[in-house]
């Protein structure tokens, strides 16, 4: 594994985070010194109706973290980070990726919808999955060192917790699962019974899970009144972990996203087993690039690089 400066000449994939990568002052110095990210936090701001160059910059960090917050404002700060890249350094990805809502920034970067298009879309998502949250209290555990399989067969072992589900899986021994808060804690006894070890998710709902299903009619007529296009560049699905194949399937992935399960693990997997071995992070924190790490330790000369500022972008 190694992490050096980019070579244009190589073939590199991007990846996009999602929420739980967040931190105060996240795409300030962006929005101070580069007139497009401005541009786009304010249109975020205006969009979302919250103060969100505020919560970006000054916190509190629980205002931050809230999903109707969250979601744009990752959103915004990954595209804000992305458009400087490609002004200091304009590369052509050979594929990209997103975790979650990071999958809207990695649909900007394949020409299938506009970044205002992808603000508005996550910005209506962070609402109506906040809209749920309040209606079905859930929550979510990331569960360590122990397989997807393993996970899914403890669950199958206790019919009373069907709420419980994997909503992401994330690394072979990194999962989360997202359930009621009452099957959750029916849940964190079972695995404790197991010996195996979890931590509870500081998120306000259970994403990824049925208890979504409520907010799936409404965001699906806000997806298909936005204009999409064909990728010019390959996008690897959160839940096929394989590239989108027409426009009609993104917009249904996009829309039953809320309710199924990330499949990071396989997606990255899916882009070795290509022989892709040069990745790149573009926004907020390093989780995506550690992921990825773990998912190719096996595998010799994969570089993983990250960029969330200008100085990071500017030393490449």
């Amino acid at each position: 594994m190694t992490n050096n400066k980019m070579d244009l000449d190589s073939d590199w994939v991007v990846v996009y985070p999602g929420q739980g990568s967040q931190y105060i002052g996240m795409g300030k110095d962006l929005y101070e010194s580069f007139p497009y990210a401005t541009s786009l936090f304010d249109f975020a701001e205006k969009q979302s109706e919250k103060k969100l160059t505020k919560f970006c910059f000054s916190g509190p960090i629980s205002k931050l973290s809230n999903t109707d917050v969250l979601q744009v404002a990752t959103t915004v700060t990954n595209l804000s980070v992305d458009a400087f890249l490609s002004d200091r350094k304009p590369f052509r990805p050979s594929a990209v990726l997103g975790h979650s809502v990071g999958e809207y920034s990695a649909l900007c970067k394949a020409g299938v919808i506009s970044d205002q298009d992808a603000i508005r879309l996550t910005v209506a998502r962070g609402q109506l999955m906040q809209r749920e949250a309040k209606l079905h209290k859930g929550q979510m555990l990331a569960v360590k060192d122990v397989s997807a399989a393993r996970v899914q067969e403890i669950l199958d072992s206790e019919s009373t917790i069907e709420s419980v589900v994997i909503a992401n899986d994330n690394a072979p021994t990194q999962q989360v699962i997202s359930g009621s808060k009452v099957d959750i804690s029916s849940a964190m006894s079972l695995l404790s019974n197991h010996g195996i070890e979890y931590v509870k998710l500081p998120v306000s709902g259970a994403w990824h899970s049925p208890l979504m299903l409520g907010a799936v009619e409404d965001f699906s007529k806000i997806v298909h009144s936005i204009e999409f296009h064909s990728p010019k560049t390959p996008v690897i699905g959160n839940l096929k972990a394989k590239p989108y194949e027409s426009v009609q399937e993104i917009k249904e992935s996009l829309v039953n996203h809320l309710i199924e399960k990330v499949r990071w693990t396989e997606s990255i997997q899916y882009l070795l087993d290509q022989g892709h071995r040069h990745f790149i992070e573009v926004g907020p924190k390093k989780v995506l690039s550690r992921l990825i790490s773990t998912i190719a330790s096996d595998i010799d000369e994969v570089t993983v690089l990250n960029v969330e500022n200008i100085s990071d972008i500017e030393s490449l």
